[in-house]
């Protein structure tokens, strides 16, 4: 009798000592995904960190005049910030302070465009800049007058 309570006792060890080695294994294989996909966030918020996003929206002003805004809704800075008019429509423009210095996160300038009848009804701008992550960033965008 103490022969089979001794085999029964060592049996129950070995499989909780296996059942420990199995379970600690797949607990280090998930503790190895979560680390390389924290690394992972970790270095795509880095980059996003050093990326300027530089877009445009129109205001509609008085008289045919129409206010182009660029603003920066990234994280860095943008340096030489630079709009192009693309298409065939003609704008007689106004206030046109580009290419632009430099614009801190969240800031914005301005640009004025008269319209005329006849003038396009949208605009297809091509805005390029500079920031920490890399140079000549391009972007287009069609907006709405």
């Amino acid at each position: 009798m103490d022969i089979l309570n001794l085999l029964v006792a060592g049996a129950a060890l070995l499989i909780s000592v296996f059942t420990y080695f199995v379970h600690d294994r797949r607990l280090k294989q998930q503790e190895m995904q979560i680390n390389a996909y924290q690394l992972q966030k970790q270095e795509a918020e880095a980059i996003e960190e050093k990326k300027a996003v530089i877009r445009a929206n129109v205001v509609k002003g008085e008289k045919g005049r129409r206010i182009i805004k660029v603003y920066n809704a990234g994280k860095a800075i943008a340096n030489n910030i630079d709009i192009k008019l693309l298409g065939d429509g003609e704008f007689i423009g106004g206030s046109n302070p580009f290419p632009y210095e430099f614009l801190n996160p969240q800031d914005g300038t301005e640009m004025s465009l008269f319209m005329y009848s006849g003038s396009p009804d949208k605009l297809l701008v091509e805005l390029t800049w500079d920031d920490e992550y890399q140079r000549n960033n391009k972007h287009r965008q069609m907006l709405t007058l």
